[in-house]
């Protein structure tokens, strides 16, 4: 067995958590610099989370049972990116932005409690083993495009023909 998806997304919670501490320790240029490659990785991780989540959800009868908490993940990644959109708005550096980035941190923090605790094993229990190890490797490659901004490898086909 391969790496298992939800430790990449693990990773990428704890590099968001970083990057938030990092903010509220560093000079306002170096915070807002920060604050950019926050917001470009957060957008990826959350298109290819999206993505990943969105192709197991289209299998009938897995729906039903994983709807709920995907709904719950897609929220929290709204919320996520809705703060550190505010952030971009505020003088870098102040006492509220340190008291936003904190908050935030607060949330990523539960966000990747809830997934660890509720999402995975949902996802393990309902999907066949193949599948499961497939969805690192649809994780990753769906993030990589989207830092890259190029079209994953399964889209090319159906954008080639428009």
């Amino acid at each position: 067995m391969g790496i298992d998806v939800f430790a990449l997304i693990e990773r990428d919670h704890r590099d968001l958590d970083q990057g938030l501490v990092d903010i509220t320790r560093k000079a306002p240029e170096q915070a807002r610099d920060i604050l950019d490659g926050l917001r470009f990785g957060l957008a990826a991780h959350v298109g290819s989370e999206a993505d990943m989540l969105s192709s197991l959800l289209e299998e009938a009868g897995r729906a039903d049972r994983l709807q709920f908490l995907v709904a719950q993940v897609l929220a929290a990644h709204r919320a996520q990116q809705r703060e550190l959109e505010v952030l971009a708005r505020m003088d870098a550096c102040s006492p509220a932005w340190h008291a936003r980035a904190t908050t935030l941190r607060e949330m990523v923090q539960q966000h990747d409690a809830h997934e660890q605790a509720s999402l995975a094993p949902a996802i393990r229990a309902c999907v066949r083993t193949d599948t499961y190890e497939g969805l690192a490797g649809l994780f990753a490659t769906g993030r990589l495009c989207l830092l890259t901004m190029s079209p994953r490898p399964d889209r090319l086909h159906r954008w080639s023909h428009r």
